[in-house]
C-alpha cells in the first residue's frame, strides 16, 4: 500500500500547494472543517500521525482552480483537452479515464462554475466543472472506482512549483464553459431529472404484477428509436448464443414481456445466419423468470455493450484523409519490417501457444530480452527497443530465468529496458488496458520506445469473462490491439494454452485466433526434452520453418544455496527411429521354429518347416529366410541358422 500522504505531503507543502487530507478509499477529506485548513509542516506530523497516513493528498482550490472535465465521451473530451491546454501550461491529472483535471493557478479567487449536463444515447453524463473557492481535488491517491492510483500526465504536481502554473482568470473559465456547451452533439439532452427516477409509465399491457416487478427494478427510460439505435450497433453480438439470450431478456424487462419488446427482438435476431422464427416465441416466454430475479438482466447490459461499441468506432465525418489514392498505397510497398528476423513481425499482434511445460516463458523471455539488448536471436536479426513484460504469476520464478539468461549470454541485465509488471492487467477492461498504455509511455518517455510487448498469460490477464465466450475474447482482442498495439506501434505476443483435448489449437474461443497476425506453437517431442517451434500463420509473409530448441541448465552464481534455471539453444531434430514391422504369420512361425531348434542346418530347418506345416513349397520357405536376414532377425553361417535376436 502506498502512503500518498507520507510521499507526496512534503513536497507538495514546499511547492507552496495548500494540501489538505483524503481519508483513505474517498476522495474528499472526511472531516469537518476542511475548507478553512491553512496546511503547514506542523499539521503534516498531526495527519500522519492520526490515521490519515494512509490516505491521500487533497489540494485545496481557491488559489489553486482546476478545470475538471467530467466528461466520458474520448472524442468531445480530446477536444475539451485540446482547448484547455491552449491557455498555457497546466499539469493534468486522471483518474477515471478519459476524465481528466488541469491545475491552474489564479491571485483573485472564484466561485466554482459548472457547465448545464448533457446525457448521451447509452445514459452516459457529461459536463465541466472549474473548481474554486470552498472546493478541492485529489492529487495522489488511490481511485476509489478504479482501485488504481491516479496518474499525472507528463509532469507530476508533486514536482511543478506552484508559481509556475498558468494563470486561470475567471473570464477564461467562462470561456472554457460556453466552448463546451457548444460542441455539444445533437444526439445529447440536457437533463434536469434526478439519476435513476422511474419512467411515467410502462409500455400498454402490463399486467399489475410485472408493472411492480418492473418497478423493484425499473426499465430506462428510452424511446423505441433509442433502443432500436442501440440493437442496430450490435447486430454481430446476436450469433453469440449468451449475448442474444441476455438481450432478450433485457428487452423483455423493458417491455414488461409485451409484443413490442419481442417484435424489436425478432428483428433483430434476424441479423444471424443461426435465426430460428420458430423457436423465437417458445424461448421469449422462458425470459418471465428473469423479472423475479433479485438481479434481473435489464437493458442496462444491452446499452453498456452499445456504450462500449460505440467507444470502439472511429468517426468519419471530419476526416479529410479518409481516402488515398491508389499510387499512395503502392507506395506503402516494401519487405516485412521484422521485430525478430523471419518470426515475430513490428507492430503485430500475434500468439504463442502450447501445452503446459513447453517453455513457452522461456521462449517468450528470450524474444524480450533479445529487443532490450539488440542481441541476435539464434543469428537472426532483432529490432532493438523497450521490453514490457505483463506478468501474471511467479515473479521468483522469471527472476531466475531472466538472470540465467544474462549470465548465459554475458549481457548486465541491469542496463537493459526491459520492464515486467507487478501483477496480472485485467486487460479486457478499457480503462485498465487505457492504462497500462499510458504507464508504458511514462517509462519509455526519453528512452527507447517499446517495441515488444508478452502477455503472460492470456488466462491470468484476461479479467472477468469468459475465454470460451467470442464476445468476451474479441472484448479482450479489441483492447490489446486499439489500446496497446496500435498507439505504441509496438509488436504485442499474448502467451496462450492448447485445449486440453486438442494440443494442435488454442483453447478457448477462436476470436485470438482469427485475430493474429502470426501464431506460433511450441510443443515438446515426446522421449525427448527437445521443443519445437512452428509457424502456423504469417499474415504477410511465408511461415518460418520450423525451429528446434533444447534447454540447457545454468548455475546462477553468487548464492548461498544452489540456484538453477534454463536457456533454450537452438539444436536439430530428433532423429528418428525407424518402427520395427512385427512379425507376423509364417515368418513369425519360423522365427520361432529357429529360435526352439537353434543351431540347425538349412536342410533340417526347412524339412521341419514343411512337415509342421509352416510352409507348402521350398520357395515359400527361403523368401521366409530372406525376409528374416534382411529384419536381422536370424544369421546363417556355415550352412547353420542362429537367431539375432530374441522376440
Amino acid at each position: 500500500m502506498t502512503d500518498f500522504l507520507a510521499q507526496y505531503g512534503k513536497p507538495l507543502l514546499d511547492k507552496g500547494y495548500p494540501i489538505i487530507p483524503i481519508k483513505l478509499g474517498l476522495k474528499h477529506p472526511g472531516r469537518k472543517g476542511w475548507q478553512d485548513i491553512k496546511a503547514d509542516k506542523d499539521n503534516l506530523s498531526a495527519w500522519l500521525s492520526n490515521g490519515y497516513a494512509h490516505g491521500g493528498v487533497g489540494i485545496l482550490t481557491a488559489t489553486t482552480p482546476a478545470v475538471d472535465l467530467d466528461i466520458l465521451d474520448r472524442d468531445i473530451c480530446d477536444r475539451m483537452t485540446s482547448y484547455v491546454e491552449r491557455l498555457g501550461y497546466a499539469p493534468r491529472r486522471t483518474g477515471r479515464a478519459p476524465k481528466t483535471l488541469f491545475v491552474f493557478r489564479t491571485d483573485v479567487p472564484f466561485a466554482k462554475m459548472k457547465s448545464r449536463t448533457f446525457e448521451d444515447m447509452f445514459g452516459d453524463r457529461h459536463a465541466v466543472e472549474i473548481l474554486g473557492k470552498g472546493q478541492q481535488f485529489v492529487s495522489h491517491a488511490t481511485h476509489p472506482d478504479t482501485g488504481s492510483p491516479y496518474r499525472w500526465h507528463g509532469d507530476d504536481l508533486a514536482d511543478v512549483p506552484y508559481s509556475d502554473l498558468t494563470v486561470l482568470s475567471r473570464d477564461d473559465a467562462k470561456d472554457i464553459i460556453t466552448y463546451f456547451e457548444s460542441i455539444i452533439p445533437d444526439d445529447w439532452e440536457e437533463v434536469e431529472r434526478e439519476q435513476g427516477a422511474l419512467p411515467a409509465e410502462l409500455p400498454d399491457g402490463v399486467s399489475d404484477d410485472l408493472r411492480a416487478l418492473a418497478y423493484a427494478k425499473p426499465p430506462l427510460d428510452l424511446t423505441t428509436d433509442q433502443i432500436k439505435t442501440c440493437l442496430s450497433v450490435l447486430s454481430e453480438r446476436c450469433d453469440s448464443y449468451e449475448d442474444w439470450v441476455k438481450t432478450g431478456m433485457a428487452l423483455y424487462h423493458q417491455f414488461g414481456g409485451g409484443q413490442q419488446g419481442f417484435a424489436l427482438w425478432n428483428d433483430w435476431s434476424m441479423n444471424s445466419l443461426k435465426y430460428r422464427g420458430e423457436e423465437m416465441a417458445a424461448k421469449w416466454r422462458t425470459f418471465s423468470a428473469n423479472l423475479s430475479n433479485t438481479r434481473p438482466v435489464t437493458f442496462a447490459t444491452v446499452l453498456a455493450w452499445a456504450k462500449e461499441e460505440k467507444r470502439n468506432q472511429t468517426s468519419i465525418a471530419d476526416d479529410s484523409s479518409l481516402f488515398m489514392h491508389i499510387s499512395e498505397l503502392a507506395e506503402q510497398l516494401g519487405p516485412t519490417k521484422w521485430q525478430v528476423e523471419g518470426f515475430l513481425e513490428q507492430d503485430a499482434t500475434g500468439v504463442l501457444f502450447g501445452p503446459p511445460g513447453a517453455y513457452k516463458s522461456f521462449l517468450a523471455l528470450d524474444w524480450a530480452l533479445c529487443t532490450a539488448s539488440g542481441k541476435d536471436w539464434h543469428g537472426h536479426e532483432v529490432e532493438q527497443g523497450t521490453a514490457i513484460y505483463i506478468a501474471g504469476e511467479g515473479h521468483n520464478g522469471l527472476a531466475k530465468r531472466v538472470v540465467a539468461w544474462g549470465q548465459h549470454h554475458n549481457v548486465d541485465i541491469s542496463k537493459l529496458p526491459f520492464y515486467l509488471t507487478k501483477r496480472p492487467i485485467r486487460l479486457r477492461d478499457g480503462e485498465c488496458a487505457a492504462e497500462l498504455r499510458n504507464h508504458i509511455e511514462k517509462i519509455t518517455e526519453g528512452g527507447p520506445s517499446a517495441k515488444l510487448v508478452v502477455i503472460d498469460t492470456v488466462a491470468r490477464n484476461f479479467g472477468s469473462g469468459d475465454e470460451n465466450s467470442t464476445a468476451d475474447m474479441s472484448d479482450f482482442v479489441s483492447r490489446v490491439d486499439s489500446d496497446i498495439r496500435v498507439p505504441l506501434g509496438a509488436t504485442v505476443m499474448p502467451i496462450h494454452h492448447t485445449g486440453h483435448s486438442n494440443k494442435d489449437r488454442m483453447r478457448g474461443s477462436n476470436a485470438l485466433e482469427g485475430a493474429a497476425d502470426f501464431l506460433f506453437r511450441l510443443g515438446t517431442e515426446e522421449g525427448t526434452s527437445k521443443a519445437v517451434l512452428t509457424n502456423t500463420r504469417q499474415k504477410n509473409s511465408e511461415l518460418a520453418d520450423p525451429f528446434w530448441l533444447e534447454p540447457q541448465t545454468i548455475m546462477i552464481g553468487g548464492f548461498d544455496t544452489e540456484i538453477t534455471s534454463l536457456v533454450l539453444n537452438e539444436t536439430s531434430p530428433p532423429v528418428p527411429v525407424e518402427e520395427e514391422t512385427p512379425l507376423k504369420g509364417k515368418q513369425l512361425a519360423l522365427f520361432k521354429l529357429v529360435e526352439t531348434e537353434a543351431p540347425v542346418e538349412r536342410e533340417a530347418l526347412r524339412n521341419i518347416a514343411i512337415e509342421d506345416g509352416i510352409f507348402e513349397t521350398t520357395a515359400q520357405f527361403r523368401r521366409a529366410v530372406n525376409e528374416l536376414k534382411k529384419k536381422e532377425k536370424i544369421s546363417e553361417n556355415d550352412n547353420k541358422f542362429n537367431i539375432l535376436e530374441a522376440f
